[in-house]
């Protein structure tokens, strides 16, 4: 019996105020991430898919306007720089095919799937 009334006012330690409390932070919290999933959602709707074809030794300029970073994923098949007025220079190398993943200055993204042949 003793360990019953002990379950009873373990219970009881939920006033309220308590559970207010605790739903408005819930609430809070809940709103936060649907707020920071619609922005990436967004952000996302922003990106756009680009297809270039090269011929191996082939330079082609692309032109998305000041550009804050370059990745790419096969170094062996292209060579990938940035000019002096931000526009991304690719060149093949060899026979493949990359991704080049392009940022810019609002934190978009710009993918550019690249196929380099033999001419």
């Amino acid at each position: 019996m003793n360990d019953r009334k002990g379950k009873r006012e373990s219970l009881r330690v939920l006033r309220p105020g308590a559970i207010r409390l605790i739903i408005l932070v819930s609430s809070l919290l809940l709103a936060g991430l649907v707020g920071h999933s619609a922005g990436a959602d967004e952000r996302h709707d922003r990106e756009a898919m680009d297809t270039v074809v090269l011929v191996v030794g082939e330079e082609v300029s692309l032109d998305y306007g000041p550009v804050t970073r370059v990745a790419i994923s096969n170094p062996d098949t292209l060579d990938t720089r940035v000019d002096s007025s931000g526009h991304v220079l690719l060149k093949g190398l060899s026979s493949g095919e990359a991704s080049v993943l392009i940022w810019l200055p609002d934190d978009s993204k710009v993918s550019v799937h690249v196929t380099v042949t033999d001419g």
